[in-house]
């Protein structure tokens, strides 16, 4: 279809996020659409360490969307780092790769994913972030420069008011746009027969 692309709203260390980075990943193959990436920003700048309660319960969603899914997580990153609820950082991270270089906010944002969910690192750290971008290929000291400009923060804040102003309350969230006009295609986590499937009815409402 002419004129449309797929905006998608998601966070790198949103866990049902990382679920559907398949689905996404096969409708992207399956209809060749550009896709915008959106940060929902699940969780502000914060110093201070995730409480016990906290991370157990976050765990638990991980044995529970993995047991949904299928997609696997390494529970080693609760015992092997500091967890703090913190997700601005790598939102951020996405925002300067994509503005180092066209295209690279889906590599980036499954780098991060990659590095918390697979390799049990802290992507609320900027050391993990960096880490992050030399392995999709960027440079590590300027993007180090873009992460922390001004420009990056503008930016976050942008996509934040957005993700409200459309009224969007959790992540995964997926829109096919065409001209002006914008259908759901996930509003949450959904396989891709699914996913396919609202595809084809979205097509028909935006004909």
């Amino acid at each position: 279809m002419p004129d449309s692309k797929l905006i998608y709203i998601m966070d790198p260390m949103c866990s049902w996020c990382f679920a559907f980075a398949e689905p996404l990943r096969q409708l992207q193959k399956q209809t060749g659409l550009d896709t915008e990436w959106i940060m929902g920003g699940l969780a502000e700048d914060s110093d201070e360490p995730m409480s016990a309660e906290m991370q157990s319960t976050i765990a638990g969603y991980w044995r529970k969307i993995s047991e949904v899914t299928g997609v696997t997580f390494n529970l080693d990153f609760w015992t092997q780092n500091t967890p703090r609820r913190s997700t601005y950082p790598s939102c951020r991270a996405v925002i300067a790769a994509e503005k180092m270089s066209k295209g690279m906010s889906q590599p980036m944002a499954e780098a991060v994913q990659q590095a918390y969910f697979q390799g049990a690192e802290n992507p609320s750290d900027i050391d993990t972030l960096i880490q992050c971008a030399k392995s999709i290929g960027l440079n590590p000291d300027l993007f180090l420069k873009t992460i922390t400009a001004e420009e990056v923060e503008t930016t976050l804040q942008q996509h934040l008011h957005l993700v409200q102003q459309w009224g969007i309350q959790g992540f995964p969230a997926l829109l096919l746009t065409r001209q002006q006009k914008a259908v759901p295609l996930a509003m949450g986590y959904c396989s891709t027969d699914e996913l396919l499937t609202h595809y084809q009815k979205a097509l028909t409402l935006l004909q």
